[in-house]
C-alpha cells in the first residue's frame, strides 16, 4: 500500500476500512485489520469515518494530534509498528512491562504517543535527527 503525499488518498484508507467493517466484509487483510483495530478502539471518530464526503478534505490541526482523527488513528498504528519492530530496540519490553502499571493499553498508548510526537516536533523545530534512545528513555520513565 502505497500512501505519497495526498492526504484524501490516505484518508481514503480509512474510509474503507470503516466501510468494510459496517459491512460485514470479511475477512480483512491483514493490515486493514489492524487498522480496523485502531478504528473499533476511537468510537469518537466513527461519525467522521461514516462521511468521507465531507471529512475527506476537511483541514484538521496537525500540532495536536488529539484535534486530528487522522493523525490520531495512525499515531496508533505507527506505535504499533514500532512495538512489532521493536523499534527503538527495548520499547517492546518496557510496554509489556508499562502495562501491569497502567492496565489500560489504550491509555498507556496515549502517553507514548504523547512523548514520541513531542520528540518529533522539538527535532523538527531544532532541525536535527530523531534521538530514539532518549525517546526510549522517556518512556521508561512513566509510571
Amino acid at each position: 500500500m502505497v500512501l505519497g503525499h495526498d492526504r484524501t488518498v490516505y484518508r481514503q484508507i480509512f474510509f474503507e476500512i470503516w466501510k468494510k467493517m459496517q459491512n460485514r466484509e470479511l475477512p480483512l487483510e491483514p493490515m486493514e485489520q489492524h487498522i480496523a483495530n485502531v478504528i473499533r478502539d476511537h468510537p469518537e471518530y466513527h461519525a467522521i469515518l461514516a462521511n468521507p464526503e465531507h471529512y475527506e478534505t476537511v483541514d484538521f490541526p496537525i500540532q495536536n494530534m488529539y484535534d486530528n482523527p487522522f493523525l490520531h488513528l495512525s499515531s496508533h498504528i505507527s506505535l504499533l509498528e514500532q512495538l512489532e519492530l521493536d523499534r527503538p530496540r527495548g520499547l517492546r519490553t518496557c510496554y509489556q512491562r508499562l502495562l501491569y502499571t497502567f492496565k489500560n493499553e489504550h491509555v498507556l498508548q496515549h502517553q507514548i504517543m504523547d512523548i514520541i510526537t513531542s520528540h518529533l516536533w522539538e527535532a523538527i523545530q531544532h532541525q536535527r535527527d530523531i534521538n530514539e534512545m532518549e525517546i526510549l528513555s522517556a518512556i521508561q520513565k512513566l509510571k
